[in-house]
């Protein structure tokens, strides 16, 4: 891709953060939240409150199992060009996860 390109040309170093509980990811999408205005909520007060208490997801897993099946793909996908498909490339690929953790301050 032009990007892909653009990137290399110009040795732009690359972060690749993927949040790898893709099932957490999809079940976020406004659509299975029953809202259509925002994907996230804005208020950090609400945030925090929903982070405690989230409610359970109603929707069947072959319902959302395209989405989770699309998401992976193309996560691999970048993963594949930038990684390996294009050299010159400094590719680091860190998982959203791993930034909250015990571990979080290894990638400061």
């Amino acid at each position: 891709t032009n990007f892909v390109r653009y990137v290399a040309q110009h040795e732009i170093k690359v972060i690749h953060l993927e949040r790898q509980a893709v099932l957490l990811q999809v079940a976020s999408f406004p659509r299975y939240q029953g809202r259509n205005d925002q994907l996230h909520e804005r208020n950090a007060a609400l945030a925090a409150k929903t982070r405690c208490s989230t409610p359970r997801l109603h929707v069947a897993f072959p319902v959302i199992q395209p989405d989770l099946l699309a998401s992976i793909a193309e996560h691999s996908k970048w993963e594949s060009l930038l990684r390996y498909a294009t050299p010159g490339i400094s590719y680091l690929h860190i998982a959203y996860e791993q930034l909250l953790g015990p571990a979080a301050e290894s990638h400061l």
